[in-house]
């Protein structure tokens, strides 16, 4: 069945947990591990992503008040897809599972590829736009990936850009990865 695993996310200042990342896991039966990109995918084709972002939402809250209650007052973040991005009822599905939320509502933090972002460039703007109104953090997930430009980019209300990985994974030994890495931080 379907399993969230939570990523936590550390300031690297003083190393304290101050996130965790949903992410969704899929153990199937009969085929074991399906991987994430796979099922998504599945989901997306299949028009069941929306009912996917929808369960995850709500199990998000669910837990993170459990957390809460407990006195760890942690904050989430929560990959929406494209497909999420063009549907206008997001927006209440968010603030419907997020009611009782403990803390800022911009402890919730939203991740959107940006390769998401470019599907449909309008759309998404709107509804970054109305979920902003809501107070969440938004956040472009690969950046670096994507093919948007720099002009489309300085339109989206986001306030976090996290560089995909095979910028950093080298990042001791390649003085390309670094000057990228330092440019992007520079510029976000």
């Amino acid at each position: 069945g379907m399993n969230m695993n939570y990523q936590p996310k550390l300031a690297m200042a003083d190393g304290s947990l101050r996130q965790v990342e949903a992410l969704v896991r899929w153990i199937h039966p009969e085929l074991g591990f399906i991987s994430p990109e796979e099922f998504i995918f599945l989901a997306e084709q299949s028009g069941q992503i929306t009912d996917l972002t929808r369960h995850i939402l709500l199990r998000v809250a669910e837990d993170a008040s459990q957390w809460h209650a407990s006195g760890l007052k942690i904050g989430v973040a929560i990959n929406l897809s494209a497909l999420d991005l063009a549907r206008p009822e997001l927006i209440d599905e968010v603030a419907d599972a997020f009611s009782d939320w403990q803390l800022p509502m911009s402890e919730i933090t939203l991740e959107v590829t940006e390769s998401a972002l470019m599907d449909d460039p309008k759309t998404a703007l709107e509804t970054l736009g109305r979920l902003r109104k809501l107070g969440v953090t938004l956040s472009v997930d690969d950046f670096g990936t994507g093919y948007s430009s720099l002009w489309q980019l300085r339109k989206l209300p986001v306030q976090e850009l996290k560089i995909d990985k095979s910028f950093i994974l080298k990042l001791n030994s390649e003085p390309q990865d670094q000057l990228i890495v330092k440019s992007t931080i520079d510029m976000a």
